[in-house]
């Protein structure tokens, strides 16, 4: 009976998993098209009425499925990826798809590094779809909720199953706010204190003291704030902030120091030292936007040779090489740039280094050890980047970003001309 018994016990701990679960989570959809609509923009309601309106245009865009994908980016909810689309070959019907590609990038970088927590770790990719409207309500409150709800359920049933799990999140541009909000939402249930993530890691996020501060609420042990001084939509909404002011660092907005025991980094993200990534640069994972970074044009010839190596491959992607480093970080507040270039061998070719730096002298700052050089496997940089071009031309993503901007010049030609009558 007691060989039984040990048997039994020994089994139990080999069937136990550790699941490292990646969600990503995408910003707002279609909010620019709500500037188009002057008449709704001057008026008092703003901005319920406009979403509103908003919400019947990406019902309307949702149904074309020739930009909106059911199985992509995505019906709404936490939606798992087949690992086989991710370890191995993307179906033809898929691979117009850019969410497949991102996470499919990204997967290899975090194989590369090895940041999965232990070796025997089941690693899962899974993306969430929300509305992405632009209503500060309709984030922080509804689709907060939904988010915690999806999470915390597909939490609970891991453990049931004797298993344990490590949540990992990114999100991007306002899909942070749904992040942001969930340690308040988990104090109002004492019963899950037990529920945490382990990483958040925002991107291009719009940043306010109401939503910011929840993060000292002790759910999430590291939070990594990405962002660049290029990109003017990340402090452009006026409109869905209650500042009307957004920040683009947690330092700014977050009280400091820190009195819990986590990790806080604000990470500015340069190409040769300077500021060049736009909005888009970091991650969308709708196809009408495709995988393309959109950066201003390069000045210098060493940032061309750089940008030609990472186009068009999002910024997301190269994040386990970016983050890995910060994760091992003592408990503090860090401000960091991360900066790449490159450097030519004597056989002509370039390898891509990215160095850490301090952003800061501020006296509130932890200490680290910098600089910081990693350097991008260009094996595996240039099959993401063939791959991703592939399907960039052959799916006609230029056309449609093409056929996008003339829509939308038309769209603004049309309001003035019915204005100036």
């Amino acid at each position: 009976m007691l060989c039984f018994i040990l048997c039994l016990f020994f089994t139990m701990l080999t069937v136990t998993k550790q699941y490292d679960i990646y969600v990503f989570i995408h910003g707002s959809v279609l909010s620019g098209a709500t500037f188009l609509d002057l008449e709704r923009l001057l008026k008092d309601t703003w901005p319920e009425d406009a979403s509103s309106w908003s919400e019947q245009t990406i019902d309307a865009y949702r149904a074309e499925k020739s930009a909106y994908h059911s199985d992509c980016m995505l019906d709404y909810g936490l939606i798992p990826l087949d690992p086989q689309h991710i370890q191995g070959t993307i179906p033809q019907e898929l691979q117009q798809y850019a969410a497949y590609h991102i996470v499919r990038a990204f997967a290899r970088f975090n194989a590369f590094t090895h940041t999965a927590s232990t070796s025997h770790a089941e690693v899962e990719y899974d993306l969430y779809g929300w509305p992405g409207l632009l209503s500060r309500t309709k984030r922080d409150e509804i689709e907060a909720q939904k988010l915690y709800t999806h999470l915390r359920e597909r939490d609970i049933a891991i453990k049931r199953a004797g298993d344990t799990v490590r949540w990992l999140i990114y999100s991007h541009s306002h899909g942070a706010q749904l992040v942001l909000n969930l340690p308040r939402i988990r104090s109002d249930h004492p019963e899950d204190k037990d529920f945490v993530i382990d990483t958040v890691v925002l991107s291009a996020a719009p940043l306010y003291y109401a939503n910011a501060r929840h993060i000292l609420r002790g759910m999430f042990h590291t939070v990594i704030n990405v962002y660049s001084r290029a990109d003017i939509i990340q402090i452009a909404d006026i409109f869905s902030t209650p500042t009307r002011s957004p920040a683009r660092t947690l330092g700014e907005v977050v009280p400091m120091p820190l009195h819990h025991a986590m990790v806080v980094v604000d990470v500015e993200l340069t190409v040769c030292d300077t500021a060049l990534f736009g909005h888009g640069s970091f991650f969308i994972l709708n196809r009408y936007s495709g995988t393309s970074l959109i950066m201003p044009r390069a000045r210098r010839k060493a940032c061309h040779a750089l940008l030609q190596q990472l186009n068009p491959i999002p910024l997301v992607s190269f994040y386990p090489l970016i983050l890995q480093p910060l994760m091992q970080f003592e408990p503090g507040y860090y401000a960091i740039r991360a900066n790449a270039y490159t450097i030519q061998n004597q056989h002509e070719d370039r390898t891509v280094h990215i160095d850490l730096h301090h952003n800061t002298t501020t006296s509130t700052c932890a200490t680290a050890s910098f600089p910081i050089t990693i350097s991008a496997p260009n094996t595996v940089l240039d099959t993401i980047r063939r791959e991703i071009q592939e399907v960039y031309h052959k799916t006609g993503y230029r056309s449609e970003i093409h056929k996008a901007m003339s829509t939308m010049k038309h769209m603004i030609l049309t309001i003035f001309r019915t204005k100036s009558l």
